[in-house]
């Protein structure tokens, strides 16, 4: 895993692989709002050693925010979701700062 604020790479890119007893996915794409990213996502797969790439739909740079943003009022509203948000928020330093500790 390689995760830095700067980069000497020519594209702001995320790439995650999994791996499983049946076969590999592969995913690129850049994650936030950069604007040096790759320009468009993939996905392929690798079922029982064959290779498939499955269609991913075009997104605007921030659109996954966007969405997430768009959430906010409902879960403010939702009176089961109180606490939600900070519980969140702590559980998501609590997974960026060691990464950004062993950097």
């Amino acid at each position: 895993m390689c995760a830095a604020w700067a980069s000497h790479a020519e594209r702001d890119v995320t790439r995650v692989v999994l791996d499983g007893a049946v076969g590999r996915a592969e995913s690129t794409c850049t994650f936030g709002l950069s604007a040096n990213g790759v320009g468009g996502s993939s996905l392929v797969v690798h079922p029982d050693g064959k290779t498939e790439s499955v269609e991913v739909e075009p997104e605007e740079r921030g659109a996954q925010y966007r969405r997430r943003l768009d959430l906010v009022p409902t879960f403010l509203a939702d009176p089961a979701q109180a606490g939600v948000a900070g519980t969140e928020a702590v559980r998501s330093i609590d997974i960026i700062e060691p990464l950004h500790q062993s950097a």
